[in-house]
């Protein structure tokens, strides 16, 4: 897999097929990660403009959240006047 982002409670590397895997780090409580998940879901199922959550993994002993790859699927297809226009 290769390693595209880290943050303090994770690392992001790309998965399969337009995927990536938010690895969590080993110390980060398991309720917190499926209360993100959950969370995920909701926004997404009310069609707010969020990568698309697919299911929880645990990879060499680390959880991971799978879900679309949000910069190839989502922020490729905005234009700035749509949802981005926030950004010029």
């Amino acid at each position: 897999m290769n390693h595209i982002g880290q943050g303090r409670t994770a690392d992001i590397f790309e998965y399969k097929d337009d995927k990536i895997i938010k690895l969590y780090k080993k110390d980060f409580p398991e309720d917190a990660i499926n209360q993100e998940f959950l969370i995920s879901n909701f926004a997404y199922s009310l069609g707010i403009h969020t990568p698309q959550p697919f299911e929880l993994k645990d990879i060499n002993g680390r959880q991971g959240r799978v879900c679309q790859d949000f910069c190839v699927n989502s922020l490729s297809s905005k234009s700035p006047e749509g949802d981005l226009a926030f950004l010029t």
